[in-house]
């Protein structure tokens, strides 16, 4: 295995580094360390191999991979102090439990909600980032006035109530200590 490593100026990050065999034209496999931000591997052919670094001004928003939703952001890389826009879409059934944006030193980044509700937005810092979204199922709003968040019995009155199994005795009262009767029973069934 043969390493590069790629020391950007200031204000700079690594974009792409390709390994190409000299002989047979193929292009190798090139990855990234985990401990070292600028520093990528590749196995050594048996030919003389060029190796081209692209740098870019700015530093990287990174992306990290999502399930249940999409997330992009306003700009691949952005200049310290740059308001950078993240737009969050959950898709269907799911909603938005967790926006995380870390730099690569380790430092977490606050994120603002916008007024409009529909993005998100940070001002860069001198370092790269990379934005993680967490989805889970979105839950219904529970508009029983006796269900309380810290009630032992909130999340199966949560679970029932999202998937129209129960939808309570009245508008706005579930009555979780009442007598259930057979025909709720059968209703539920």
């Amino acid at each position: 295995r043969v390493y590069v490593e790629c020391k950007p100026k200031d204000g700079y990050n690594v974009k792409k580094v390709t390994a190409t065999d000299t002989v047979t034209g193929d292009t190798l496999s090139v990855s990234q360390s985990t401990t070292d931000k600028n520093i990528y591997y590749f196995t050594m052919p048996e030919h003389p191999v060029n190796v081209y670094v692209e740098f870019q001004e700015g530093y990287a928003i990174k992306i990290a991979d999502t399930k249940y939703g999409k997330v992009t952001a306003s700009a691949e890389n952005a200049d310290e102090d740059d308001i950078i826009y993240i737009t969050v879409k959950p898709n269907d059934g799911y909603a938005l439990t967790r926006l995380k944006i870390e730099t690569d030193g380790g430092d977490t980044v606050l994120a603002e909600k916008s007024s409009f509700g529909t993005y998100y937005y940070f001002y860069m810092p001198d370092d790269n980032v990379t934005v993680t979204a967490t989805f889970g199922i979105a839950h219904k709003e529970m508009p029983f006035t006796d269900v309380y968040t810290y009630s032992w019995f909130h999340d199966a009155v949560q679970f029932v109530y999202d998937n129209d199994i129960m939808n309570g005795v009245s508008d706005t009262s579930f009555n979780p200590d009442g007598t259930v009767t057979r025909g709720m029973i059968v209703t539920m069934l």
